[in-house]
């Protein structure tokens, strides 16, 4: 079970706190990261990022090699500006593409 899984199930457990993380409420509003995505992205690590806070985790649990790519960069820096949900969806999708992540077998067909 791959560390983004057991965030995934962290978060959606009835009998756990739903706070964001320490250092992600200081960094981005909690309304913010509330917000969902303009549609659920699913991963070939196990899960499907729903929320900005789900993405944000995602981002936590990738590792620094992946981290530290560009188009990860860009991802965080956006996040960080908290622009329209719609454009942080869209670096997101990009991003996980970019590293073959994006299960695409389980995007809906539109």
């Amino acid at each position: 079970m791959s560390k983004f899984h057991l965030l995934i199930v962290k978060f959606t457990s009835p009998t756990v706190r739903r706070d964001p993380p320490p250092h992600l409420q200081a960094m981005l509003r909690p309304a913010y990261l509330s917000k969902k995505l303009t549609s659920p992205i699913p991963t070939k690590d196990g899960g499907t990022l729903r929320t900005i806070l789900e993405a944000c985790e995602y981002m936590a649990a990738i590792g620094k090699e992946r981290e530290l790519r560009p188009h990860w960069q860009q991802v965080r820096e956006l996040m960080l500006q908290e622009p329209d949900v719609a454009a942080v969806s869209w670096k997101l999708r990009l991003a996980i593409l970019k590293d073959a992540k994006l299960d695409v077998s389980k995007v809906p067909a539109k």
